[in-house]
Parts: structure tokens; sequence; C-alpha cells
């Protein structure tokens, strides 16, 4: 997939993995109960945001294919 990705596309990718990385330590990290679902509910819309990415990604690649 990154290979079918233009450059601004790979940068976007790759910065989102690397927050959702930082953000997958600071829970592994954090004591707290009520930060760390805090953390989990950043994580989670984080992942959203992910699939909606790639999901654009490959329907402009399936509109460009055609």
């Amino acid at each position: 997939m990154m290979n079918m990705m233009n450059e601004e596309q790979k940068t976007a990718m790759q910065e989102h993995m690397q927050g959702m990385k930082t953000t997958m330590e600071e829970i592994r990290q954090e004591e707290n109960p009520e930060r760390r679902a805090e953390l989990m509910q950043v994580h989670m819309e984080s992942m959203q945001h992910g699939m909606d990415m790639m999901q654009k990604m490959m329907d402009g690649m399936m509109r460009d294919d055609n």
C-alpha cells in the first residue's frame, strides 16, 4: 500500500502512525485508571481517523485506475 501512495499521503500516514505509537506508550506508562481511559479514547478515535484516511486513499486509487 505504501508504494501506491503519493509522498503527501505517505508523510501523513507515517505521522499518524507515530502519533498512535506515542499514545500507546503513554497508555502503557499511565497508572491513573481515569487518565488511561481518556488516552484509550484518544487512541480509538485516532484508529478511526486512520481507517478513514486509508479508505479515502483507496477510493482515490480506485478512481485513478478507471
